[in-house]
């Protein structure tokens, strides 16, 4: 799941989305969903956004062909 831009506050759409990819990733049969947000450096940050993310277990990380945004793996729900 790759998030580049929400506007509004991402921090509160972050739940919904998360049961969306869920429950398609069960009806798809995966395992796990890896989650990239592009949102380290915004012209505005969102510090709100910043502490949902660290508090759900994301980190920052250099990706290859990506560049520098917040990653988490996670096991899908069954």
């Amino acid at each position: 799941m790759e998030l580049a831009h929400v506007d509004g506050g991402g921090e509160g759409a972050l739940p919904a989305l998360a049961s969306l990819a869920n429950r398609y990733a069960q009806r798809e049969g995966l395992q796990f969903l890896e989650w990239r947000v592009h949102a380290v450096h915004c012209a505005k940050p969102n510090l709100k956004l910043r502490r949902v993310l660290e508090r759900r277990g994301f980190v920052v990380r250099e990706l290859p062909d990506v560049g520098e945004c917040f990653w988490l793996r996670s096991a899908v729900n069954t």
